[in-house]
């Protein structure tokens, strides 16, 4: 079965207790956790432990990369969504502040 390895970084990382995740994919590319966009509700079931609530604060300001190459969760999901093929590395990132 393929998957997909997930990257998580700075508050996301501290909420999950972890720094990496590694998703099956479903065979069908028509299947819920194929697409890119329904990445936040996967993660959200990998890990029933978190603050669900938090969870989606901070998922809902993170930006997302495929590959190394950065990704608009909500511009993908207009165009119905990136299908995940397998051997993808997605790294969640939430925002960073800094000066």
């Amino acid at each position: 079965m393929p998957t997909i390895t997930i990257l998580y970084f700075a508050a996301i990382r501290t909420l999950l207790s972890t720094a990496t995740d590694h998703l099956p994919l479903p065979l069908s590319p028509h299947s819920p956790t194929s697409r890119l966009a329904d990445l936040p509700s996967a993660i959200a079931r990998l890990h029933p432990e978190a603050d669900a609530d938090a969870l989606a604060r901070i998922l809902e300001g993170c930006m997302w990369s495929v590959d190394e190459e950065m990704v608009d969760l909500e511009e993908e999901a207009g165009r119905g969504g990136r299908v995940l093929c397998g051997g993808e590395i997605v790294a969640v990132i939430p925002p960073v502040s800094g000066g």
